[in-house]
């Protein structure tokens, strides 16, 4: 696992765009996402702005010289943090980098102090509502959330970070 810098704002702003490009705008997980979001996430403002964040911490899976995943903690108060995503790049999927990147942000929260860690993605994303309940989330709420001006249903998932 390797926690990036802003050395490598090109790496990640490359992974962004191939993950994008792979998956497609209608893929799950990337909901309400368009080609401008998407340009302003993988710009090199944003991403050297999320890697110097105190209150992000980003993680990332590189095998070979490439990025296949990333993944990143966002501090919402002073117990509970959010994983603010995991994406993995299609032709990796299935080979355990989600969970790593999964593992490696649990940790993370709790050395941090983090007592509790929450994540959201839609409702009708079963692979990943499973993937977070077998890994100890459990399901709290559904809302409308509000993404470039669509309504996405939600599913927000909690795990207890108490030791």
């Amino acid at each position: 696992m390797v926690f990036p810098t802003v050395r490598d704002v090109k790496a990640i702003r490359e992974f962004f765009l191939a993950a994008w490009r792979q998956a497609g705008p209608e893929a799950l997980g990337w909901a309400g996402a368009t080609e401008s979001n998407i340009q302003e996430i993988s710009s090199e403002g944003f991403i050297s702005s999320l890697l110097s964040n105190p209150e992000t911490k980003v993680f990332a899976f590189s095998q070979d010289g490439r990025t296949l995943g990333i993944a990143v903690n966002r501090k919402m108060d002073e117990s509970t943090v959010e994983l603010a995503g995991i994406i993995v790049q299609q032709d990796a999927i299935g080979k355990g980098i989600g969970t790593a990147l999964l593992k490696s942000a649990i940790i993370s929260a709790k050395e941090l102090g983090f007592l509790s860690m929450r994540v959201k993605t839609e409702t009708n994303n079963e692979n990943a509502i499973s993937f977070y309940r077998e890994n100890g989330f459990t399901e709290v709420s559904m809302e409308d959330q509000e993404v470039d001006g669509k309504a996405v249903k939600v599913v927000n998932l909690t795990l207890s970070l108490k030791k």
